[in-house]
């Protein structure tokens, strides 16, 4: 489960930086999903999960090399 939240916290990087509405709205409802609805929320749109995943650890890792 721990695995699952870290990598919501980087699809939630991803949505917010890249996203369309809809997905804003969801990353905003991923805020506040337990383990379950997280799971659901990545079985249901696991394409754009792993989208948003690579693009909020591309985010991650360039603030880090700014730091």
């Amino acid at each position: 489960m721990d695995r699952l939240y870290q990598e919501a916290r980087l699809v939630r990087k991803g949505i917010r930086m890249y996203g369309g509405s809809f997905m804003q709205a969801l990353g905003n409802a991923m805020d506040y999903a337990d383990g379950n609805n997280l799971a659901k929320i990545c079985c249901t749109w696991n394409d754009e999960w792993q989208q948003y995943l690579k693009m909020g650890s591309v985010a991650e890792s360039g603030e880090s090399q700014d730091e």
